[in-house]
């Protein structure tokens, strides 16, 4: 009887050790290299959460799948993403679009409440955290839940573990200057990055009035991180007012 009794528990546990697995599989942040783990093996990922960065390739019409796109793993295979919807803007270029509820805070700590169109086209980066899930027509696609774009030359690549910099120009003015944002990034891998030191350093160009603010960082393991940097006039010290905004995407390797 107690060897029938250890039989039952060892077959419950073992029925439930999956489930419980499942329900607890960790978030992953990757970039295009550590795309083709998912792509040679799918199975391994459905259901997971998974914080991906790359350039898009193409746009995925509804015969493949689509609407959705396509990002290039570093072995050139394809990675899906799908959702938004393809479209064509006033001067004839096809691009993907999706619509985004903001519900969160600024830099400063005051409520954003709005309804955002992101746009995307081919060549931009971008950075997305959803889940991986079965699809009819393609062996896998990833659903999207935060996402981010980029143009190229706002995105770094950069060694793992090592210091980079990001310079941004700036005039010369008591009341101005850029700040790292406290609101960077919604992805799991947020603090792949992160801020060691700055400094100001004259422009190469020799123009008068002007400086560049260096913000050097230190890369973490591989993976990306996105960085968002606000210019501030501090006319009202009490409540510095943003004028402008630049976000970076960081890959690294």
């Amino acid at each position: 009887m107690k060897n029938i009794l250890k039989i039952s528990k060892a077959l419950v546990f073992a029925l439930m050790f999956p489930l419980f697995l499942n329900s607890e599989l960790p978030a992953e942040c990757t970039n295009q290299r550590g795309m083709d783990r998912i792509i040679n093996n799918p199975n391994n990922y459905f259901n997971r959460n998974i914080s991906v960065a790359g350039p898009v390739e193409r746009f995925l019409d509804e015969n493949e799948g689509g609407p959705g796109f396509v990002i290039k793993s570093a072995e050139g295979k394809d990675f899906f993403v799908t959702g938004g919807n393809i479209v064509t803007d006033n001067e004839g270029n096809t691009l993907w679009q999706i619509k985004k509820d903001i519900n969160t805070t600024d830099a400063f700590g005051e409520p954003i409440i709005a309804l955002v169109v992101i746009k995307l086209y081919p060549k931009d980066y971008i950075a997305i955290e959803g889940s991986i899930a079965k699809h009819e027509k393609l062996p896998f696609a990833m659903s999207i839940a935060q996402i981010e774009t980029f143009k190229p030359e706002y995105t770094l690549k950069v060694d793992a573990n090592k210091n980079f910099n990001i310079s941004i120009s700036m005039p010369i003015h008591p009341n101005y200057d850029w700040v790292l944002s406290k609101m960077q990034s919604y992805f799991y891998c947020n603090g792949k990055a992160k801020l060691i030191d700055t400094e100001m350093v004259p422009p190469t160009s020799g123009l008068i009035g002007s400086t560049n603010k260096n913000f050097i960082f230190k890369a973490g393991r591989s993976g990306f991180s996105s960085l968002k940097f606000d210019n501030l006039d501090y006319s009202d010290k009490d409540r510095p007012k943003r004028i402008n905004s630049k976000s970076y995407l960081v890959l690294i390797e």
